[in-house]
């Protein structure tokens, strides 16, 4: 976004493919001004709600709060505005900073579509006679909506911001993580307390933090237990929580022992001392540069993790035939493959692949290409605006002929059908 105009035109672009999606107008509001854009599918109550100069102060109000729980959770954000209906918003943040909010709304649950009138007029009642009359009036404009329906309208109001730049999605992605780990460590606090008090006679918690409590830790590292190890450093930091007072000196003083521990178990694995010794001074630094409890917590959670993407050594055993072949097909198949260029491309004999792949995975060469060409243009049908004459093309079919007819072998679809199957319902069945 390098201008207010650009900015505005990509507004309107996302305005227009979530109408032509949802059938229901989106409206941005900024959240340091009182620009907005409308589509114009807006349900007429809701334009008569944001023209109005109360009850436009109230949706306001709301947007903003909604944007703000957003983009500290990196997930859509589900409400009842002030008159009772619901939504569903996306804090927009192109520059990792929040500066305004896309919501989609003016519905009311599907179960209560027979009193949602008497629940609307309720919440009109603070307002004159005319002006709640006339909002009564626009309540045909209303639609009903499921709970699925809704979320999904979240998630597509999410990737519709990915997809035009609104929002980048490594980074929302990390606000998401950063948010679902501290809702973990507020749950395992709640458990630390309960044991802290039922063992207060004992000393309450102990002494969190000597090497002796990170054994468990070690052990899902060298299992590759990462589900464990996550729910582990929650855990974990919980009590160090407790027990440093949410104070930041002593909390990151038991991390700095957690760090060593790790790198000395890295040692005795086998990697070389200047290796190990080098990355815990980077961690180090990372650690100090956390201001808050909750950024050293996330920084601890992130080096944790880290361990598990981490390339393995040398000496294990190089991948698989089976393998290497299908990770160059995933990279290469919107190009001309065949089997022969494959077989160079992974240095073996056609007839070995050929062999691999019946054995080990019990599907012939073509069957897994055309799955994974299949599979990826599925995410371009769902996701963008392509042509399907484009996605065949890019997905390495021959045109869209030939495109149309392993589709629809594959999954009983035209492109065309499963490109409108994904058209959300907003009415139940």
């Amino acid at each position: 976004m390098t201008s207010k105009t650009q900015f505005e035109a990509v507004l309107q672009e996302v305005l227009q493919t979530l109408a032509a999606v949802t059938g229901d107008g989106a409206v941005y509001h900024d959240m340091q001004s009182s620009f907005s854009v409308r589509h114009e599918r807006t349900c007429d109550f809701c334009k008569v709600c944001l023209d109005h100069a109360e009850t436009g102060s109230y949706c306001r109000h709301a947007l903003r709060s909604a944007a703000m729980a957003s983009f500290a959770s990196g997930e859509p954000y589900f409400y009842h505005c002030w008159a009772g209906l619901l939504f569903t918003a996306v804090a927009v943040a192109p520059r990792h900073t929040c500066c305004g909010v896309l919501e989609l709304g003016g519905f009311f649950a599907a179960e209560d579509q027979f009193v949602f009138r008497d629940s609307l007029a309720h919440h009109l009642a603070a307002l004159s006679a005319p002006e709640r009359d006339r909002l009564l009036c626009c309540a045909e404009s209303l639609r009903p909506v499921s709970a699925g329906a809704l979320r999904g309208l979240g998630r597509l109001l999410m990737e519709t911001t990915f997809s035009h730049g609104l929002n980048a999605s490594d980074f929302v992605q990390d606000q998401n993580r950063r948010y679902c780990q501290q809702r973990e460590i507020a749950e395992a606090l709640q458990d630390a307390r309960r044991d802290a008090s039922a063992t207060a006679t004992a000393g309450g918690i102990g002494r969190p933090g000597t090497p002796a409590d990170i054994y468990p830790l070690l052990d899902y590292l060298q299992r590759e237990d990462r589900e464990r190890a996550r729910r582990f450093v929650s855990e974990y930091l919980a009590r160090l929580l407790m027990a440093s007072n949410w104070d930041i000196r002593r909390l990151k003083a038991h991390l700095r022992l957690l760090l060593a521990t790790l790198t000395s178990e890295s040692i005795l694995r086998g990697e070389s001392w200047a290796a190990a010794t080098s990355r815990e001074l980077q961690q180090m630094v990372r650690l100090e540069g956390a201001t808050t409890t909750e950024a050293a917590c996330a920084v601890i959670a992130d080096i944790v993790l880290e361990r598990f993407s981490r390339k393995r050594p040398a000496l294990t055993d190089p991948p698989a035939l089976s393998d290497r072949v299908l990770d160059w097909l995933r990279r290469h198949y919107g190009e001309k493959v065949t089997l022969n260029r494959t077989a160079r491309a992974v240095g073996a004999a056609p007839s070995s692949i050929v062999q691999h792949l019946r054995r080990e995975t019990r599907k012939s060469f073509h069957r897994h290409l055309t799955e994974i060409r299949v599979a990826e243009a599925k995410k371009l049908l769902a996701c963008t605006q392509m042509e399907i004459s484009r996605v065949a093309e890019v997905c390495g079919f021959a045109d869209q002929s030939h495109f149309t007819r392993i589709f629809k072998t594959h999954i009983n679809l035209t492109p065309g059908e499963f490109r409108r199957l994904l058209r959300l319902p907003l009415t139940p069945g």
